[in-house]
């Protein structure tokens, strides 16, 4: 079968306007946002691909915050705290529940005590935390995204790594809040002494750093001792000959 010059067209435009679309997607976090009497609260947050972020201004900050507490992104927003109370009268519509007439007369605004509202907000790999300001900089509320971090790799051990989750960058036997148990003649500072075979070993210690297992913790000590009694008597001799040297 053959396709006409304008069903090829439409074709083509169909899938150039597809491909469009989808690149214009990009990686955001999904806040939701209630407002109750002045209290705001941080409620789910997700993160999934959008068409666009929000740029609403108003009172409130949003702030997204690095694991070494500098601001990656800031927005203003607002809660929408007012709704029209317009309300046509009954009369104003007919049988089939169609408005007929549009009156003038108004009802006003009613002023909300509760609300809510969603964000999106850039999608940053370092981000820890999401925090919200009211206009006089103090802080309402905020929320951790590590769940969403994506920092392996950096060759950082971040508090949220562990030799679990990313090798690359938390060595074994590291304090990373996870014993892994790994027999590599480091006691793991997260480990206790059964589930880490290295703990137990002569000289072993809580830093994730263990001592050869020849070497004897009272030796070290003793010598430590030996080394600063003769850096004291030293320093006395050197003190008596000045005093020779001006009387």
């Amino acid at each position: 079968m053959k396709l006409s010059n304008e069903t090829l067209k439409f074709v083509f435009m169909t899938i150039l306007l597809l491909s469009l679309s989808h690149a214009a997607q990009t990686k955001a976090y999904v806040v939701e946002l209630n407002y109750d009497d002045k209290n705001v609260s941080i409620g789910n947050i997700a993160v999934m691909p959008v068409y666009g972020f929000t740029n609403s201004g108003g009172d409130y900050r949003l702030d997204v915050v690095s694991f070494d507490d500098k601001i990656l992104y800031t927005m203003q927003f607002a809660f929408p705290l007012k709704m029209d109370a317009s309300l046509p009268p009954p009369d104003a519509f007919d049988e089939q529940g169609k408005q007929i007439s549009f009156p003038n007369d108004t009802l006003g605004e009613i002023v909300l005590t509760k609300s809510f509202v969603l964000l999106y907000v850039p999608y940053f790999v370092n981000a820890m935390e999401i925090r919200i300001y009211d206009s006089s900089g103090t802080v309402k509320a905020r929320k951790t995204v590590v769940q969403f971090a994506d920092t392996c790799g950096n060759a950082i051990c971040e508090a949220h790594e562990s030799y679990e989750s990313c090798r690359g960058d938390c060595r074994s036997g590291s304090p990373d809040d996870y014993c892994d148990s790994v027999k590599d003649g480091t006691c793991d500072p997260d480990c206790t002494t059964e589930s880490d075979t290295d703990c137990a070993a002569p000289g072993a210690n809580k830093t994730g750093i263990s001592l050869p297992a020849n070497v004897d913790p009272l030796m070290l000590a003793g010598a430590a001792i030996l080394v600063l009694a003769a850096f004291l008597y030293y320093a006395f001799r050197m003190a008596g000959k000045s005093d020779n040297l001006y009387n």
